[in-house]
């Protein structure tokens, strides 16, 4: 009545786990009047629940006022209503163990990462069946139909390189997730973490230990031919986020390029390119992340440079 799918239709199990904690409800499988009986027999007094009779709950509604109906109609239909929840929980254990075999075939690097190609090759429920699972384990929130929906038409799109998100939140908005597509990927991103390196707020960096930020850390090492040069070390080094517009020469290249195309020709996904650290020397652009070092502040071949090394916080 609620408008569940066939997981509601299984009922209330005997025994379930939530975290540390195990649930074990013996008495499921008698009756009311079987109960009763018992303990009478035995002189076991129980403790009758007010609230049973009182019918503004949806519970007892259905106890006192429908089925009572719909027994007179049909008077084996509770022995109706436990088979059907058993043939439930059946068919939901079927669905799951597909879901978790498809599931297995979909993944990528990362458990929030799934193929949109291998997706794809299933079935239309099947996919559905895939998703529902993938989302529940994912983030613990059970998504809507309109929400898979709305997942399987954005899979659908020929676009490789579409950056729609769809939002998948608890009802609190304490578990809130992004779900955006990126080449023929799926990704599932925590919220807290969906945020861009603040372009305004500059940090002084002295290269004497790794510098953390909002969005990661960023790491360097001494390499021979390679990186910054060391030169550079006594300037005044500063980190800060992109704001559009920048420029830069990768060493080895012939003309420098925004900084958005170098971004673009390197498949960067959307979401992480504004989270990226920029490195400056002297409020000039001297390196993006560990992905370049601009030409004019790369060491030369036969001395020592600084590399850079960046983790990205994201997938924590």
């Amino acid at each position: 009545m609620r408008g569940t799918g066939i997981g509601g239709l299984k009922g209330i199990p005997s025994w379930r786990k939530s975290s540390d904690l195990a649930y074990f409800r013996p008495f499921l499988d008698f009756s009311k009047k079987e109960l009763m009986e018992y303990a009478l027999l035995n002189n076991i007094k129980w403790i009758e629940d007010e609230s049973n009779l009182d019918i503004k709950f949806s519970r007892n509604f259905i106890r006192n006022s429908v089925f009572p109906l719909l027994l007179n109609f049909w008077p084996e239909f509770s022995n109706s209503l436990q088979f059907l929840s058993k043939e439930a929980l059946h068919s939901q254990s079927i669905l799951d163990e597909i879901s978790k075999n498809d599931l297995e075939s979909c993944r990528l690097g990362s458990s929030k990462e799934l193929s949109v190609l291998k997706i794809n090759s299933f079935s239309y429920s099947r996919i559905r069946n895939l998703l529902y699972r993938w989302l529940l384990e994912s983030t613990s929130v059970s998504p809507s139909v309109k929400q898979v929906e709305e997942i399987i038409n954005l899979i659908n799109q020929k676009q490789e390189s579409l950056d729609h998100v769809i939002l998948i939140s608890s009802k609190d908005n304490n578990n809130s997730h992004d779900l955006r597509m990126f080449r023929q990927v799926l990704y599932l991103l925590p919220k807290e973490y969906c945020i861009s390196l603040d372009q305004h707020k500059e940090s002084e960096w002295n290269l004497e230990n790794d510098l953390l930020l909002p969005t990661g850390k960023i790491g360097f090492k001494e390499t021979k031919g390679k990186g910054l040069s060391l030169i550079h070390k006594s300037k005044k080094i500063t980190v800060k986020g992109r704001e559009g517009g920048e420029r830069c020469k990768p060493f080895g290249r012939d003309r420098s390029q925004k900084l958005k195309k170098l971004l673009q020709e390197s498949d960067i996904a959307p979401w992480l390119r504004d989270r990226l650290p920029l490195i400056y020397v002297d409020k000039e652009l001297a390196a993006v992340a560990d992905l370049w070092v601009c030409d004019k502040f790369h060491t030369h071949p036969e001395e020592v440079g600084i590399t850079f090394s960046w983790t990205d916080n994201i997938n924590k």
